[in-house]
């Protein structure tokens, strides 16, 4: 059961259609019917910024990233 609604979940992500969002909230909703407690994978946490905005938004941040975490100087920026 929990392969199936994992398999679900992750079709849910790969195809964004009506049909896969269905599939995904039916995922949610049995779930917590399977009486199994939710547990936490041991691996390392991974920060994700999923890019949303106009251009020179996610231009600014590329940019941003770069000298903080790069520490480059303005000549030296790829973004």
């Amino acid at each position: 059961m929990k392969l199936y609604l994992l398999a679900a979940a992750a079709h849910a992500l790969k195809a964004p259609t009506r049909r896969s969002l269905i599939a995904a909230t039916g995922a949610a909703l049995v779930a917590p019917l399977t009486g199994q407690p939710a547990v936490a994978a041991n691996d390392e946490l991974v920060d994700v910024y999923f890019g949303c905005g106009c251009f020179w938004h996610v231009q600014h941040e590329f940019v941003e990233a770069e000298r903080k975490i790069l520490g480059r100087k303005d000549k030296e920026l790829t973004s």
